[in-house]
């Protein structure tokens, strides 16, 4: 009997700790391939069920925990949402490999859009950012299909509007540069296109 309880103990320790491990290997694997939180999630789960099955209560336990703060941790990441609602600091992340290149996460999806970018406006984010960075670009959302898209564009003084090549229209495009101000357009970008020649030739021309 006196030897039931170490046995117990050690058991329990390396089910905790094998638990631990494949959790670090999951974490290290996601965290390498950028994968989301859901998807990260999940597999903790995966990984805490089949502990649970094989061990007891405290293992289980001890390894949910380690999965909570690795998700959190690697995996939650704040960004501009909860700056706004006063829920976190404001993150500025340098964006490798360039060494010049910063990035603003756009943290969690917001209940109300509108009401971000109504809170930008309001703020004084882009003028303390401007004297520090040569140029700041915004993603925008598109201009005809939300009705925010015009509040919005108000955040940008100069606009480089994106069209899917073959998609967008040119009425369209019309619309935005006159709702916009022509004035204020830097040019157009297409995306989604599709070269009948080949890049070499095109590298060439």
């Amino acid at each position: 009997m006196k030897h039931i309880r170490p046995y117990r103990f050690w058991r329990a320790a390396a089910e905790g700790l094998l638990g631990s491990l494949a959790l670090a290997l999951l974490t290290f694997i996601c965290f390498r391939l950028h994968a989301n939180s859901t998807t990260v999630a999940l597999l903790y789960l995966v990984v805490i069920v089949l502990v649970s099955l094989k061990s007891s209560f405290v293992p289980s336990a001890f390894v949910s925990v380690i999965a909570y703060a690795c998700l959190d941790y690697f995996f939650t990441v704040s960004g501009l949402s909860e700056w706004l609602d006063g829920e976190s600091r404001l993150r500025i992340l340098r964006a490798a490999p360039l060494p010049n290149l910063f990035v603003i996460p756009a943290g969690s999806p917001p209940v109300d859009p509108a009401r971000v970018f109504y809170q930008l406006s309001e703020s004084r984010l882009m003028a303390e950012l401007q004297p520090r960075f040569a140029n700041i670009v915004i993603d925008l959302p598109p201009v005809l299909d939300i009705a925010y898209g015009s509040l919005a564009s108000k955040l940008a003084e100069r606009i480089v509007l994106v069209a899917r090549y073959g998609v967008t229209l040119v009425d369209d495009l019309e619309k935005v540069s006159f709702l916009l101000g022509r004035e204020r357009l830097s040019g157009i970008m297409l995306n989604g296109t599709d070269y009948k020649t080949p890049g070499w030739l095109r590298r060439l021309l």
